[in-house]
């Protein structure tokens, strides 16, 4: 049997009791269509890949318009990603994510200049991740064949956990200082938390089923380990709990736990409202939490349960990540943004003139930002010649022949490309040639002549 059916199925007996069957089939339904059409890169995760970014935040690798597509490695704006998911950050700034459609299955990797490149493609799409302490091994969960794996962050090889456990559609992860591993459970109405040790067993953490709501999740999702406590965004209870990590309690953090009590009031613990938190991070000071359907960052202060909001304005925000400097990190669509400096994005935003023949051979002057080093300027696709780098903000273009259109002027850097504009648009207009004279006369007399006509309408 296909292993994704097959994993589906044995999730589904596990839960298959006359008292939950009934309580567990909306969550069942919404979780495994977004699930999956996520990894199939159906167009319900396309509202996500389109976004502005918001005040504050840079782009550090995506296409800058927000559009995804079939993966490319290359320098920030310039490589392309498809549907982000989970982001994780090393102590030297590189950064990690989880990128899946149905013909991606990757987990890429990002410096902290924007160069993107592939650490490792695996058969089934990867979700959560999470990263050691020396940075040697990633760590994913694969939902759709219900499987958790670790990856060599240099060589890329792939190793399964804990088989033949049976987790159930798998998808935060996170690992502690001594190399146990925690993974969040999501599959219809089996909302646990599992526990990998170090001698790669598997074993039931917290959520015990069929326990009284304060010890159990209704859909966890992201993880994070701070102290000695298991942060848990628990996304259909619109809260964050906890775990002891010595004795797996279940601890009410922030937020007010229940299926009816979302919203987006800042506040003091279980005073503050969360609506579907997914994604978490911390700094050792602060929990950043990725909240409000997927459009802020929130921030938690560990030491008074103080809820802030950081951010908002995103489209299609799936997770967070904080480095030791103190920048955030975020999935958003198919770009990772960044708090930090990012990388400088050509922009243009006028041309003069903003029309010529379309024989081409117009002398074009380009206004806009981060032209430096520019490599090409395309008209609607065609490039220019005679590409003269004026200055950061300026670039003379000749025009190329082109069929008579109104076309967009972008530019192109080792960053990335111009995203298109307004105040980018040329003309090619057509050349028209006159029509003869009509009613011509001539006349002479006197030593003159004289020539009397009807000019054409040009």
């Amino acid at each position: 049997m296909h292993r994704p059916i097959k994993s589906l199925i044995r999730s589904t007996l596990l839960a298959l009791s006359p008292a939950r069957l009934l309580a567990g089939l909306a969550d069942f339904i919404a979780a495994y269509w977004r699930k999956y059409a996520v990894l199939a890169g159906l167009a319900l995760a396309l509202p996500d890949a389109h976004g502005a970014i918001p005040a504050g935040w840079n782009l550090l690798a995506g296409n800058p318009s927000g559009v995804g597509g079939v993966a490319r490695d290359a320098q920030g704006g310039s490589a392309v990603f498809s549907v982000l998911n989970e982001i994780v950050v090393d102590s030297s700034g590189n950064v990690y994510v989880t990128d899946v459609s149905n013909s991606n299955k990757n987990i890429r990797k990002i410096t902290a200049s924007g160069m993107v490149s592939t650490v490792a493609t695996l058969s089934y799409g990867p979700q959560g991740l999470a990263i050691n302490s020396a940075g040697s091994f990633l760590y994913t969960t694969v939902p759709d064949i219900s499987a958790v794996y670790n990856v060599n962050s240099g060589t890329g090889v792939q190793t399964e956990l804990a088989a033949p456990f049976t987790f159930s559609s798998p998808y935060g992860v996170e690992v502690d200082a001594t190399g146990n591993v925690y993974v969040s459970n999501t599959g219809f109405n089996l909302y646990t938390i599992t526990k990998i040790n170090t001698s790669d067993t598997a074993a039931l953490f917290a959520g015990a089923d069929g326990a009284a709501d304060t010890t159990r999740f209704k859909v966890p999702m992201g993880l994070v380990i701070d102290g000695g406590y298991l942060y848990v965004a628990d996304k259909s209870y619109h809260a964050i709990r906890r775990v002891r990590l010595s004795d797996g309690l279940i601890e009410n953090f922030a937020g007010t736990p229940g299926t009816g009590t979302f919203g987006t009031g800042d506040g003091i613990g279980t005073a503050a409202k969360f609506n579907s938190p997914e994604g978490l991070a911390t700094d050792g000071t602060y929990l950043y939490v990725t909240d409000n359907v997927r459009t802020s960052i929130r921030k938690i202060k560990i030491s008074d349960q103080t809820v802030t909001t950081l951010a908002t304005g995103f489209t299609g925000l799936i997770d967070v990540a904080v480095d030791g400097a103190g920048y955030v990190y975020a999935t958003a669509g198919a770009q990772v943004l960044t708090t930090g400096a990012g990388v400088t994005v050509p922009t243009v935003s006028t041309v003069s003139p903003t029309s010529g023949t379309i024989a081409g051979g117009t002398s074009v002057t380009v206004t806009g930002t981060n032209f430096t080093g520019a490599t090409a300027v395309s008209f609607g696709g065609t490039a220019g010649t005679n590409v003269t780098v004026n200055s950061d903000t300026s670039i003379t273009v000749t025009s190329p022949a082109k069929a008579a259109s109104t076309v967009d002027i972008t530019v192109t850097t080792a960053n990335g490309m111009s995203t298109t504009v307004t105040g980018d648009q040329y003309t090619f207009s057509a050349v028209t040639v006159p029509g003869a004279p009509t009613g011509a006369t001539a006349t002479r007399g006197n030593g003159q002549a004289s020539v009397a006509f009807t000019a054409p309408v040009s």
